[in-house]
C-alpha cells in the first residue's frame, strides 16, 4: 500500500507560475518507488514516476521546501524555511509544520512583525497545530510588535478551546496588548460570556484597567454586552468600579441609553448617586441625553432627582439649559426643584465694529456668560482707526475744525432671549446697557475733546452656533460732536469657550474596538 502523504521536492523556477509551468524534466526514483507530479497546481497525484523540473536546482529546493499531498505550498520561499513554517501555521498545514520542525527549523520563528507560528494557530483556533507546537516548546507568552499574545489572539477570535489550551499550558491570563487591554477586556467587549467565565476561573483580574482605568465591566457596559456583564457581576466584579475620570458602568449606560444594562447594574447594587470628576451622576447624564425611561428607572432605584452637580446646577438646570421642555416637565412632575444660583459658564471674546454714516470705530470685547439666565458681562475697547474731521463749537458764531482721534472703554451687562433653537443653532433677541468712558485728542493741537462718562442703551439680534456667535445691534452713543449722529450700529463677532469642568466629563469614549 503506497503511503497517503508523499514528501517531494517542489519544482518552481519563477514566482507565481505554479505547477502548470512547462519545463524540462527528469525521472527520479525515491525509496524504490516511482511517482509523478501532475500539472494540477493544487495537488500531487500519486503515480509510478516523479518528474522533477530543473534537476540542477533540485538539491537547493529540497533543502528549503516541502510538498504534502493535497497541500498547496506555492507560497514557499526558497532559502527561507522559517517563513515557510510561519505560513504553514497560518494556512493550517500540520504535516508541513511537522516536517519542517523535524528538520530543525526554530519552533518560535517570527515574521518581521514578530508573529510566531503559535500566534497564527491560536487566532485560527487550530488546536491540533497548537498542541504540536506547544509540545515542541513553543512560547505561549511570546508577543509580536502590538503585544497581542497567543491568548489575546484566541480570545479576540472567539476560540474557546484554543484559549483553554493556552491557559492550561501556562499562558499569562492578564497579559496586556499595546493598548493595555487584557484578554478579559477583549472578551467583555466582544460579548463572549463563555470565554469570560473561562478567563475569570483561570485567575483573570476583573478590576485591572487599561491606560485610562477602564475595567472589563466598563467594556461590557460600553458595548451593551449584557450576557458578559452578567457573568462578570456574578463572578464579583465591582458594579461601581470607576476609571481615572470617575466614570462608572452605570454612567456609561446612561450615556448610551441602554435600559437592560442599566437595570442589570442597578439590580446588582450599582449606586446611581456616584458622581464623576465633573460632578455628573448617572441621572444627570440621562437628562442630558433626554432619556425619560432611564431617569425614571434611576429615580425608582434610589437616585435623588434634586442631587446637585455643583453648587449652582442640578438635573433640572441641565434640562432647562438644553431647551428640553419635555424633560423639564417630567422632572418637575417628579419633584425636581429649581436651583436658582447663578452659574458663570463661558469665557467670550470677539471683534466689535461700531459705526454710522459719519463715523467708524473698531475694537474688541471680552467677558463671561451665564447660561442659566442667558446673561453676560463684558468689557470692551473701541478706537477710530484714523482721525476724522470735526467741528468744535465755541459759541453761537464761532466754531473750530479739528482732526479728532477718539477712544472708548466700556462695561456692558446684557441678556439674550432665545427665539429659535435647533441643535447647537440658536437665534434670538438681546438687550444691553453699557457704561462707557470716552476720551480723545485733536491732531496737532494741545486742545482735546475732554473725557466724558456715558450710558449707552442698545438692542439687537444674534445668531450662535456652539463656539461662534454674530450679533447686530442698535446703540445710542451721544458723543456730542457736531455733525456726528448719536444713532449707531454695532456688528460683533464673538467666540465662546465653556470652561465648566463638567463639560469635559459628559461622555466616555472607548474607541479601540
Amino acid at each position: 500500500m503506497r503511503i497517503e502523504i508523499i514528501i517531494l521536492a517542489a519544482l518552481l523556477i519563477a514566482p507565481g507560475l505554479g505547477f502548470s509551468q512547462t519545463v524540462d524534466s527528469m525521472r527520479l526514483e525515491i525509496s524504490g518507488s516511482e511517482f509523478i507530479i501532475g500539472t494540477d497546481s493544487s495537488r500531487v497525484v500519486m503515480a509510478d514516476t516523479v518528474i522533477i523540473a530543473q534537476p540542477e536546482i533540485f538539491q537547493q529546493y529540497l533543502a528549503d521546501s516541502v510538498l504534502i499531498a493535497e497541500a498547496d505550498t506555492s507560497y514557499f520561499i526558497a532559502g527561507d524555511p522559517e517563513h515557510n513554517l510561519i505560513r504553514a501555521a497560518e494556512f493550517g498545514q500540520i504535516e508541513v509544520i511537522k516536517l519542517l520542525v523535524d528538520r530543525g527549523i526554530y519552533i518560535d520563528a517570527a515574521s518581521y512583525q514578530e508573529v510566531t507560528p503559535l500566534m497564527y494557530a491560536s487566532q485560527n483556533g487550530d488546536t491540533e497545530i497548537m498542541k504540536y507546537l506547544i509540545g515542541k516548546g513553543a512560547d505561549v507568552n511570546a508577543k509580536p510588535y502590538n503585544d497581542v499574545s497567543p491568548l489575546i489572539g484566541a480570545v479576540r477570535t472567539d476560540h474557546f478551546d484554543a484559549a483553554e489550551l493556552l491557559l492550561e499550558s501556562g499562558a499569562n491570563v492578564d497579559d496586556k496588548d499595546e493598548l493595555y487591554l487584557t484578554s478579559l477586556m477583549h472578551a467583555a467587549a466582544y460579548n463572549y460570556p463563555d470565554i469570560t467565565k473561562l478567563l475569570i476561573d483561570s485567575g483573570a483580574d476583573m478590576e485591572v484597567g487599561d491606560r485610562f482605568g477602564s475595567r472589563s465591566l466598563m467594556m461590557a457596559a460600553y458595548y451593551n454586552c449584557v450576557e458578559t456583564a452578567d457573568v462578570l457581576l456574578k463572578k464579583g466584579a465591582d458594579p461601581d468600579g470607576n476609571d481615572k475620570f470617575g466614570f462608572t458602568p452605570l454612567m456609561i449606560t446612561a450615556q448610551h441609553g441602554d435600559y437592560d444594562m442599566a437595570w442589570l447594574l442597578l439590580d446588582r447594587g450599582a449606586d446611581p448617586k456616584i458622581r464623576n470628576h465633573g460632578g455628573l451622576h448617572a441621572m444627570a447624564i440621562a437628562v442630558m441625553n433626554s432619556d425619560d425611561d432611564l431617569v425614571e428607572l434611576f429615580a425608582e432605584s434610589g437616585a435623588d432627582i434634586n442631587q446637585n452637580i455643583n453648587i449652582s446646577t442640578n438635573s433640572l438646570s441641565l434640562a432647562i439649559e438644553s431647551g428640553d421642555d419635555e424633560m423639564v416637565s417630567f422632572l418637575i412632575g417628579n419633584g425636581a426643584r429649581y436651583n436658582r444660583r447663578v452659574e458663570i459658564s463661558e469665557i467670550r471674546a470677539g471683534l466689535d465694529l461700531n459705526f454710522n454714516g459719519d463715523d467708524f470705530m473698531i475694537g474688541f470685547e471680552a467677558g463671561v456668560s451665564e447660561n442659566k439666565y442667558n446673561m453676560y458681562l463684558t468689557s470692551g475697547f473701541l478706537a477710530r482707526p484714523s482721525a476724522i474731521r470735526v467741528l468744535r463749537t465755541e459759541n453761537d458764531t464761532l466754531s473750530f475744525q479739528f482732526w479728532e482721534k477718539r477712544y472708548i472703554w466700556s462695561v456692558s451687562l446684557g441678556k439674550n432671549f432665545t427665539l429659535y433653537r435647533e441643535g447647537s443653532n440658536t437665534v434670538g433677541f438681546r438687550v444691553h446697557l453699557t457704561g462707557a468712558y470716552t476720551w480723545g485728542n485733536y491732531r496737532g493741537s494741545a486742545l482735546n475733546p475732554g473725557p466724558r462718562y456715558l450710558f449707552l442703551p442698545g438692542a439687537g439680534i444674534y445668531w450662535r452656533k456652539k463656539y461662534l456667535g454674530i450679533s447686530f445691534d442698535y446703540q445710542y452713543l451721544p458723543l456730542k460732536v457736531h455733525d456726528i449722529s448719536s444713532h449707531r450700529f454695532r456688528l460683533s463677532f464673538t467666540g465662546f469657550y465653556d470652561f465648566r469642568s463638567r463639560m469635559k466629563y459628559t461622555s466616555k469614549d472607548i474607541s479601540w474596538f
